[in-house]
């Protein structure tokens, strides 16, 4: 019975973060905005493909494993 309590207690979480429409987005959005901007400094020194590569190498790496807009929408 209690992992029923449980189950639907993270149900309920679920649907609030949904429920503003944003999906939680925003936080995750500054997150990756964060992190971008001390990957770019990072990695200024590259150019062309070898510095996207970096970029993304980078971001993984900090936990962002998907390109801008699967964290901040378009």
């Amino acid at each position: 019975m209690a992992w029923k309590i449980g189950f639907l207690g993270v149900a309920v979480l679920l649907a609030g973060c949904a429920a503003d429409g944003s999906g939680g987005q925003s936080d995750g959005c500054a997150a990756y905005e964060k992190q971008a901007a001390q990957c770019r400094e990072y990695n200024s020194r590259y150019h062309g493909l070898d510095y996207e590569r970096k970029m993304a190498a980078c971001l993984k790496a900090r936990g962002f494993p998907h390109r801008k807009k699967q964290y901040c929408g378009k």
